[in-house]
């Protein structure tokens, strides 16, 4: 029988963590913050256990992605979305491509670098993924 105790007790205090912060001062930096609190509270070992073991044994992986998609990884992936929505996921690519270019130790490898990298961001957004 499957459990709901992995979205009750584990999922939904990783998203609570992830959007905890004060309200960031633009989308870009909300994302930025997400993604690093995401990625921080993933490292901690009884959440790789319960949320990213357990839930999905539990739950089945169907399950697991559909309480993911709602939560965690969802809220980011939903700012994501509307960013890319309104140019400013964009925009700020290209804004910090040009810092890290400006400020590299070797500008060349760094714009070819930034460049092959804008290039996929902007490839993957115009053509998503079916």
């Amino acid at each position: 029988m499957k459990s709901r105790y992995c979205d009750d007790q584990s999922v939904t205090p990783v998203s609570r963590y992830v959007t905890s912060e004060s309200s960031p001062p633009d989308r870009p930096t909300g994302l930025v913050v997400g993604l690093g609190r995401f990625l921080d509270v993933c490292q901690r070992p009884e959440v790789a256990q319960i949320a990213l073991t357990d839930a999905p044994a539990v739950l089945g992986w169907r399950t697991w992605r559909q309480i993911e998609a709602r939560h965690g990884l969802g809220v980011i992936t939903q700012n994501l979305q509307a960013a890319a929505r309104d140019g400013q996921l964009v925009r700020s690519a290209v804004i910090e491509a040009a810092l890290l270019i400006t400020h590299a130790a070797d500008p060349k490898a760094a714009r070819a670098d930034a460049e092959q990298t804008l290039l996929a961001l902007l490839s993957g957004m115009l053509h998503p993924p079916p």
